[in-house]
């Protein structure tokens, strides 16, 4: 048996708090019907019993909500202490007045009320801090990155192997070899130069400009020139702001775009 087990632990504190709110309820009850009164024992007992529930209800309407915070949520958890006080104490003390009705000793009648709350309160915090150490709803959640995020990231991977070919699928198929030792041995070559990326070239740049003064869509215009999607936005949002104002100011770090393009973009809309 794995006393470990958090649902077993689980289980132990539901039983013990249903057996302490039955005995305090008992306790209470009992007393109702043994003490001498004026008032009826009818109307006695419905008032014992609300000590003992209002004193559960309470605390565990406080320890549900302890996460809440704000103004409200300090006025509420001060309005329920004075609610789980005043019915501990008057527990308590039908609890004793019953023990001592009940002849107990005095020491017994002193400490058995507060067994009785005690377990209570003792299994409804446990049960409840069991309950919430194992909720999922605690777990941190997980980062959310948004589609612009998504696109921008696709964009700039394929900025950077613009100019890396993909191989056919047929290039990924390795024959079977029975007899490893009939291999050839592979001859080493120095690595070949890598290509210089197609977005860092600035003779693109100026034909991605060109294509979109001549009307072509930016898709079309960023996959002949080996661009990203994003990267041709960036310059055709410049090029309309040139297109309204030849003369106006481009934040070249804002925009993300070179000092060498924005002056091209402006000698192609500036009016001889």
């Amino acid at each position: 048996m794995n006393n470990d087990d958090p649902e077993r632990g689980i289980a132990w504190a539901r039983g013990g708090l249903i057996f302490g709110v039955a005995a305090s309820i008992a306790g209470n009850v009992a007393n109702a019907a043994l003490t001498v009164s004026p008032i009826h024992v009818s109307l006695r007992i419905p008032g014992a019993i609300f000590w003992p529930l209002a004193l559960f209800l309470s605390i565990e309407i406080w320890v549900r909500n302890r996460h809440r915070i704000g103004r409200l949520a300090v006025i509420g958890r001060i309005l329920l202490f004075t609610v789980s006080v005043p019915t501990f104490i008057t527990s308590y003390l039908n609890l004793q007045a019953f023990m001592v009705k009940a002849g107990e000793p005095g020491a017994a009648s002193i400490t058995g009320p507060l067994a009785i709350d005690g377990l209570l309160l003792g299994c409804t915090i446990m049960l409840l801090a069991a309950t919430r150490a194992t909720s999922p709803s605690l777990l941190p959640a997980p980062a959310v990155i948004s589609d612009e995020e998504v696109e921008e990231i696709l964009s700039r991977w394929a900025e950077e192997n613009a100019s890396v070919p993909m191989p056919p699928l047929a290039s990924f198929e390795a024959p079977v070899v029975e007899n490893l030792s009939l291999l050839p041995d592979a001859p080493v070559s120095p690595a070949a130069p890598r290509a210089p990326r197609a977005s860092r070239n600035p003779e693109n740049h100026e034909k991605v400009v060109l294509a979109l003064l001549a009307g072509e869509e930016k898709a079309t215009a960023a996959r002949e020139n080996g661009l990203g999607v994003s990267t041709v936005y960036r310059f055709s949002k410049v090029l309309n702001i040139l297109r309204a104002n030849p003369a106006a100011e481009i934040d070249v770090r804002k925009e993300n775009v070179p000092p060498a393009l924005v002056e091209f973009m402006r000698s192609k809309v500036r009016v001889p």
